[in-house]
């Protein structure tokens, strides 16, 4: 099995998809730490899944390891956008497959259908090894667990996307930077200011609840810049 992702990928390039899954698994975990709206209900639990495939995808997006690339598709309904990574002939799609790993693989999908057909002469031999003759080959990059990822891996769908096409490669387990992260939680602080910016006085006194709400997210997110700052102050 490692022979075929060995003819598409390096040891770099499994250490770089592994990073932007566990820096984005980080990201998260600071977000929820300071904002009690999203980690004390129901509702903001439930969001959890939801930020983590997007900083996933953000991640995947600022890989900047050569031969990577990237672009937005669709899905069949057209109402929802999914990034596609490419390295080579190699395409990734990264999927969440539960807190608890409640899924083995990613459900089948009509937008992933066409992908999948490139694997369709990839055939498991009698002696468990793999027949592969096809440049073109698609993974998905599989992650699971809420507060961090419980495992990593690249994963090779069988043609018809029922099942996964002999083992799959666990990627090595990267601890995130943490410099990294607090620089892209400085850029959301950023922008959050932004929306006020333009009219000083609204920080002040917020006019609106949605301005209060906006607040105090704006509030969250410097504290966790404090909280990094004073930890670089003493060394941690």
């Amino acid at each position: 099995m490692e022979k075929v992702f060995s003819q598409h990928f390096s040891e770099a390039d499994y250490v770089s998809l592994s990073t932007a899954v566990s820096t984005a698994y980080k990201i998260v975990e600071y977000w929820y730490k300071v904002n009690p709206s999203f980690s004390n209900t129901p509702t903001g639990h439930d969001l959890r899944p939801l930020l983590i495939n997007f900083f996933v995808g953000d991640q995947l997006m600022k890989i900047n390891s050569p031969g990577f690339s990237h672009e937005f598709q669709k899905n069949a309904a057209r109402n929802c956008s999914h990034v596609r990574l490419y390295k080579g002939y190699a395409t990734i799609t990264a999927h969440f497959l539960g807190g608890n790993r409640t899924r083995n693989r990613p459900r089948s999908a009509i937008y992933r259908a066409l992908l999948s057909a490139s694997n369709h002469d990839i055939f498991e031999s009698d002696e468990g090894d793999l027949e592969y003759s096809n440049q073109h080959l698609y993974c998905h990059l599989c992650y699971a667990g809420l507060t961090k990822a419980k495992f990593i891996i690249l994963a090779i769908p069988h043609h018809s996307q029922e099942n996964i096409i002999g083992k799959s490669l666990v990627l090595p387990n990267i601890e995130a930077n943490q410099e990294k992260v607090e620089d892209i939680i400085e850029q959301l602080d950023v922008r959050v200011r932004g929306l006020f910016d333009e009219k000083p006085s609204h920080r002040a006194e917020p006019t609106t609840e949605i301005e209060e709400i906006v607040e105090k997210l704006d509030f969250g997110i410097r504290g966790i810049n404090n909280e990094g700052q004073n930890n670089k102050e003493k060394g941690c």
